[in-house]
C-alpha cells in the first residue's frame, strides 16, 4: 500500500488519528497536522512526512 501526497489537519485534536493499519505502507509527502498520533512509525518506508502533534490537552 501506497500513502503518498495526504494532508489531515483537525480543527478538534481529540479527534483525528492518523494512519492506522499501515504495517506494510510505503508513506511518502504526508501532512498531518493537530492529530492525535500520526501513525508514521508504524510505515514500512517513510519519506519527507510532515507531522505536528495535537497539543496536549488540561484541565
Amino acid at each position: 500500500m501506497r500513502v503518498v501526497h495526504n494532508t489531515i489537519m483537525s480543527r478538534e485534536p481529540t479527534v483525528a488519528q492518523g494512519i492506522s493499519g499501515a504495517a506494510d505502507a510505503t508513506c511518502i509527502e504526508n501532512v498531518f497536522i493537530n492529530t492525535q498520533r500520526s501513525g508514521f512509525s508504524e510505515c514500512a518506508v517513510t519519506r519527507y512526512n510532515v507531522e505536528q502533534p495535537a497539543p496536549p490537552q488540561g484541565p
